[in-house]
């Protein structure tokens, strides 16, 4: 097949994380019952502990933890759709301990995906803790070649997106200490970069109405955050509290081809209400001002938030977003989820108090790796009431 080979304009593309539940042929996740541990000892009976106790009472350290030094989880995916054909690809995991830590488990986690169409996707996320979690690194990398679709910009977004080609790359990365007198807020530094080189048809829709970046661009933004965590686990959190203040500026100070400044707010709630039961609830705010590439716009949908939402269809400078989130185990290492959300997209903030919010909704299954139930993978569906095609997700860690 050609290199060139792309699906025709009106083609319903889907991002690496996303497929269409129509055209699902095959999602194989057998990775989740076949999952191989390597240069992994089961751990000792002094490190099995009870999943139901809260996180900070049940870390095991020392010679006997789980996660003394690296043990990763080698994990094969398999799918299929008319947007990708065959697709195939890997993930390796790992959950550690630092030396001489006590806090939440440190981690990495590598995925990569290719398909027949020549479509190839990869990322690197991380989370390292350092002096019983005083200071935490934290970011992801992914880049790859993808096909996108354009809808336009705004809340009325036309259902039937424009295909263009895409090659980017994506990082953002976190620097963060802990406050003295605190146990649980940190201040910190955040880097964002994007670069991505844009192909869109001649006579399209992006190429027309011409937004800023619509042939591709760099962006990159520094600022800084101030969080709370209280969770009693980063990955798959059962009870406690998350808030977030992020202010970034985009300027060609740090490289950036577009000048413009981003504020967000995060606040998440979980609550435990036993017998390994959950309920968690999020909500999600975010501003911009300038001069925005289209492709760095707010966006309601994708992996993590409004999911039942193509990730490329509603963009704009303003967003809220409210979830809601059950949790229940099913049996093992086996759990399940249903989810509900509203959300909205529009270009000030006076227009996103006006506009009418859309609804998802869905469900999902969870396969932990690791016998403490804190690092999950995750499959869910989600259904929208303005996708006629409903979301399949597969991802790694809760969606909040």
């Amino acid at each position: 097949m050609s290199n060139t080979v792309r699906p025709p304009a009106s083609a319903n593309r889907s991002d690496p994380s996303r497929v269409g539940w129509g055209s699902v042929l095959t999602v194989v996740t057998v990775a989740c019952l076949s999952t191989t541990s390597v240069a992994a000892e089961p751990p000792s009976e002094e490190a099995r502990v009870d999943p139901d106790t809260s996180n900070a009472q049940r870390r095991p350290s020392g010679a006997n933890s789980e996660y003394d030094g690296f043990k990763w989880k080698a994990l094969p995916l398999l799918a299929y759709s008319p947007d990708t054909s065959f697709a195939g690809g890997a993930a390796l995991l790992t959950m550690f301990d630092m030396p001489g830590e006590e806090g939440r488990h440190s981690s990495l986690n590598l995925v990569g995906l290719y398909t027949l169409e020549n479509q190839l996707a990869g990322r690197l996320k991380w989370r390292l803790g350092f002096d019983d979690e005083t200071w935490l690194f934290t970011g992801e990398a992914k880049g790859g070649r993808w096909p996108d679709d354009f809808h336009g910009i705004g809340p009325h977004a036309s259902s039937l997106g424009e295909g263009y080609d895409s090659v980017f790359f994506e990082s953002t990365m976190i620097a963060q200490r802990r406050i003295p007198g605190t146990e649980s807020v940190y201040a910190g530094v955040v880097h964002d970069f994007e670069a991505r080189t844009i192909s869109p048809e001649a006579d399209g829709r992006l190429a027309t109405q011409s937004p800023a970046g619509a042939r591709g661009g760099r962006a990159s933004g520094l600022g800084a955050q101030l969080a709370l965590d209280r969770r009693d686990s980063r990955y798959a959190a059962r009870e406690g509290a998350f808030a977030r203040a992020r202010l970034l500026h985009y300027s060609p100070l740090v490289a950036s081809q577009f000048e413009y400044t981003e504020a967000s707010f995060d606040a998440r709630h979980y609550w435990s209400v036993g017998g390994g039961h959950s309920i968690g609830i999020r909500g999600f705010l975010k501003l911009q001002a300038g001069r925005v590439p289209f492709f760095k716009l707010a966006h309601l949908g994708g992996t993590d938030m409004n999911r039942g939402i193509s990730g490329d269809r509603f963009r704009d400078q303003s967003l809220v977003s409210g979830q809601l989130e059950y949790r229940s185990p099913i049996f093992g290492r086996f759990s399940f989820a249903t989810f509900a959300s509203l959300g909205s997209v529009a270009h000030s903030v006076d227009q996103l108090l006006a506009t009418a919010p859309k609804w998802t909704a869905g469900g999902g299954v969870r396969y932990f790796i690791d016998e403490d139930k804190e690092m999950p993978l995750r499959l869910d569906v989600g259904f929208s009431s303005d996708d006629a095609t409903p979301g399949v997700y597969f991802s790694i860690g809760e969606a909040f």
